[in-house]
């Protein structure tokens, strides 16, 4: 703008003038500067003359700047800068004209628009700065007129409206930045100039993880190549310091006190959070964001322009379900409470250094016994991020996660409701049933690491999911009106997630959520890939960007895949050692059941609620915990209007994934300690009960919206629709809320007389199969836990040191069992370890087509029996007569045989 205007004064000079009287008489001439995108009132010229008279010693005066469109919302009344000479307009958020900053008259700078120049100021100056083309030429101006001893107005009474939020405007965020990073250098002394150009590239550095944990990492890009812009200039900031000195009068130090304090800054900032972050009540009436007022020249605050409205505290129902499910796993699981490691059930140890776990990940050589090719499992690469977070302790991360996986799968429940309903307290209902599913509680009691991180993992995939397709609901000014609903005059803005408009952040975020959960559970890749390709196809441009979240998961197969042509079934093997269990019928799977239970089977260690009982407790509990969020689920079927298109596709997910679950627990996938083990249910009922509870929560949201416009009804219709709506909330909280107590009780009474006897999985041999069945046959509803705490080493000290020294020997590890046959394992090194199991090594001995599920003659790696043992073995030197325990184990190294009770 300054050529501009430096041109049209040449053309002036051209035509006969002779440069302009100078001085302060009536005879100085004045210069008024006019945007294109901006027109004054009629009596603004008139108000800015009148006051230039009274004040002879006024050289630069501004007009008060209001909105085009709204024209008593203000955008500025004269302009500050901070210490960082950092730009600001010093209103709040969609504050509105009521003459309160009439009074104002001095102040440290005024915007181009509409500003009055006296003539030979503004030659004596050289006008704007041609280093700054668009924000930052006025404030610049400003300040050096300042430092030539002369006065700055703003004057009220002058009117300028101007356009806000123009697009591809000159005034953005980056251009701000770098006319800020380039006024602390120009305007700074000579010695404390090194001193801004670091600062300014540590707080664009800072400003950049900020972004990125706001998800808005392309703002913090932005603000990083703006500040690398400034600081590439050295030759414009010499030329403007060289310029600015030729005509300071006064002392920097001096214009310090014009500048706005930092704790007045921090507090306007506060006040814009503050405005941004409340209810979205106000935004929803006016259609308007309170941070899109930015006319040319203008820019935004930097911290302010990082926040959205949906940023903030999540609210006390988190909390609430936090605070309640982490109580629940504290009293289920004390004991893992700071263990050094956990093992038992399909659980065992993890190895002590990260680089062992890479190395187990990454390699092409199964280490178990005596070693066969292959590539390490994708679950390992779980672990090691796992051992990534707990500084370096697999072990340690493990264990917490145990007692975590309650909480954060509330959490997680918590922020993916929010996609589908703006209720809290359906949001709260689904946290609590979420943290209180039977598919979790029995991860935990099992020691299946693979389906707790897929129950915790589940809801972060569903949302990313829902995001990246547009289908996320709205809220505040983006919120779609119900239907008959007169809110808005237009419609909403389009934002990425919502309203139909993909994301492809949320696309990268769900491939890499749905790469751990595919890692985690196998079993589930192919419902995946189906349903992503069902996604991608059916919504057409909405469904472009869920292409790219299948690459994660491919990338980590792809090598595991073509190490397991020959024993395909390995593919979809858990992680973790192979453990039996009775898969849940289909109806009881739909309840978010994943073992099979009996009506009459009673609760698992509770004796009062057991069998014997004439009230069917199981069958009872069940019910109570699942029937709610069923029988929503269906009702959101039959809603007006958009939501049954998303309760429909929720639907067919859930019956791909309950389908998918079926095939696959049809596969054997390894042998447990009676029979061949197929992959668990687990993965794909979590999977599936999560997305019929998004359908219960669109159905009990109709079923709530239902009850408010039945106020205006009739008293009875009124009646039965509040109270069908009060029953629902009320059921859909007593069933996770008793679900947790069972759990807990379990888990901290002693086992019952009549128990199942579970063998723990001592030093790393698999532990007996937990299927939770009497004698009677009678199969009752939940599971003994099985995880204990144990050391992370799982074999004595000499045999280690002799495994990982330079004899590098193996140790035979044999444990006989009550019917005398025994168990033998060869291990290496320290033994064997979580990361180290190979699903290739489990499916290696079992033979035969899927459907038939035949076993080799062959003995399994990791099981053997004495009937089958070579017969130069001394079978029956290792008998229960010959300890003083129901079972033994011998370890046999590079020495003597030592014998330790198991």
């Amino acid at each position: 703008m300054g050529a501009a205007v430096q041109a049209g004064l040449s053309a002036l000079a051209l035509a006969g003038d002779g440069g302009g009287a100078t001085g302060t008489g009536p005879a100085a001439e004045w210069i008024w500067l006019l945007h294109d995108d901006a027109a004054p009132a009629p009596e603004a010229l008139a108000e800015l003359l009148h006051a230039v008279e009274r004040a002879p010693s006024v050289t630069v005066a501004g007009c008060k700047q209001l909105d085009w469109h709204a024209e008593r919302r203000l955008i500025d009344v004269g302009l500050s800068t901070s210490r960082w000479a950092e730009r600001l307009t010093l209103i709040d958020a969609d504050e509105l004209d009521q003459g309160q900053y009439d009074g104002r008259s001095d102040t440290f700078a005024v915007n181009s628009a509409g500003m009055l120049i006296r003539r030979d100021v503004w030659e004596d100056l050289r006008g704007f700065d041609p280093a700054l083309p668009g924000s930052g030429d006025d404030v610049d101006f400003c300040w050096r007129n300042r430092l030539a001893g002369h006065r700055v107005v703003v004057v009220p009474g002058a009117r300028m409206f101007h356009v806000s939020h123009r697009p591809h405007a000159l005034g953005n965020a980056s251009a701000a930045r770098k006319a800020q990073v380039h006024l602390r250098l120009k305007h700074a002394a000579a010695w404390k100039v090194p001193l801004h150009a670091a600062g300014a590239l540590l707080g664009s550095l800072f400003k950049l993880v900020l972004s990125i944990a706001v998800k808005d990492p392309g703002h913090g890009f932005s603000q990083l190549l703006a500040t690398f812009g400034a600081l590439g200039r050295p030759a414009a900031v010499i030329r403007g310091r060289r310029n600015a000195a030729r005509t300071r009068r006064i002392r920097r130090s001096v214009i310090k006190g014009l500048q706005t304090p930092r704790r007045e800054v921090w507090a306007h900032r506060r006040s814009l959070m503050e405005a941004i972050g409340a209810d979205d009540s106000g935004e929803a009436l006016t259609g308007s964001h309170p941070l899109a007022d930015q006319p040319t020249g203008d820019s935004a605050d930097d911290f302010a322009a990082l926040a959205t409205s949906e940023r903030g505290w999540v609210g006390n129902g988190a909390l609430l379900a936090v605070l309640i499910t982490t109580a629940a796993s504290l009293i289920g699981l004390l004991s893992l409470f700071r263990a050094e490691a956990v093992s038992g059930g399909a659980l065992i140890p993890a190895s002590l250094r990260l680089g062992e776990i890479w190395d187990q990940a990454s390699g092409w050589w199964i280490t178990l016994g005596a070693g066969l090719p292959g590539h390490g499992d994708p679950f390992a690469y779980v672990l090691w991020i796992l051992g990534v977070l707990g500084a370096g302790n697999a072990n340690g991360a493990l264990g917490w996660l145990l007692i975590l996986a309650m909480p954060l799968s509330a959490l997680g429940a918590w922020f993916a409701a929010g996609a589908l309903t703006q209720r809290r307290r359906l949001r709260l209902a689904a946290a609590l049933v979420w943290a209180g599913a039977p598919a979790l509680q029995v991860a935990l009691n099992q020691g299946r690491a693979g389906a707790l991180i897929v129950h915790v993992m589940m809801p972060l995939v569903v949302l990313a999911l829902l995001r990246a397709t547009g289908t996320a609901a709205g809220r505040g000014r983006y919120a779609v009106p119900a239907p008959g609903e007169r809110r808005f005059t237009e419609v909403p803005p389009a934002k990425p997630g919502i309203n139909g408009t993909p994301s492809w952040t949320a696309a990268a975020a769900a491939g890499l959520a749905l790469a751990v959960v595919t890692a985690a559970a196998p079993s589930l890749l192919l419902p995946a890939v189906v349903l992503v390709t069902l996604c991608g196809t059916l919504l057409g441009r909405r469904g472009r960007t869920v292409w790219w979240a299948l690459l994660p998961s491919l990338a980590l197969f792809v090598p595991f895949v073509a190490s397991t042509l020959d024993r395909p079934r390995a593919v979809l093997a858990d992680p973790g050692l192979p453990l039996g269990f009775d898969a849940a019928p289909l109806w009881q799977q739909t309840l978010g059941q994943p073992l099979r239970f009996t009506a009459g089977g009673g609760l698992t260690g509770l004796p009062v609620f057991g069998a014997d009982s004439a009230v069917p407790w199981a069958l009872l509990l069940a019910l109570l915990i699942g029937l709610p969020a069923l029988l929503l689920a269906v009702a959101a079927l039959f809603l007006p209007g958009r939501p049954p298109r998303i309760a429909r596709a929720l639907w067919a997910a859930a019956l791909l994934l309950l389908a998918g679950g079926w095939l696959s627990g049809q596969i054997a996938t390894g042998v447990g300690a009676s029979a061949l083990v197929a992959p668990f249910t687990g993965p794909a009922v979590s999977a599936a009960a999560f997305a019929i509870l998004g359908a219960a929560l669109i159905g009990a949201a109709g079923l709530l919206d239902s009850a408010d416009r039945a106020a205006a009804a009739t008293a009875g219709r009124k009646v039965l629709v509040r109270t069908t709506a009060v029953t629902a909330m009320v059921l859909l909280l007593a069933g996770p809320l008793a679900g947790l107590t069972v759990w807990a009780a379990q888990n901290v009474l002693p086992p019952s007389a009549t128990a199942p006897a579970a063998e723990p999985a001592g030093a790393g041999l698999p532990a007996a199969d937990s299927r939770g069945t009497d004698a009677q046959g009678n199969a009752s509803l939940g599971t003994p836990r099985l995880v204990q705490p144990v050391e992370p080493r799982t074999l004595p000290a000499t045999a280690i040191d002799r495994g990982e020294g330079p004899e590098q020997s193996r140790t035979l590890l044999i444990s006989t069992r009550e019917d005398g046959t025994f168990d033998a394992t060869l291990m290496r090194g320290a033994g064997t370890t979580l990361d180290a199991l190979s699903t290739i090594a489990a499916a290696r001995p079992i033979m035969g087509s899927p459907a038939r599920r035949l076993s080799v003659t062959t003995t399994p790696p990791l099981r053997h029996s004495a009937t089958s043992w070579p017969p130069s073995w001394p079978a029956r030197a290792l008998t229960p007569a010959q300890s003083s325990s129901s079972s033994a184990s011998a370890l046999w190294s590079c020495g003597p045989p030592i014998l330790r009770p198991s």
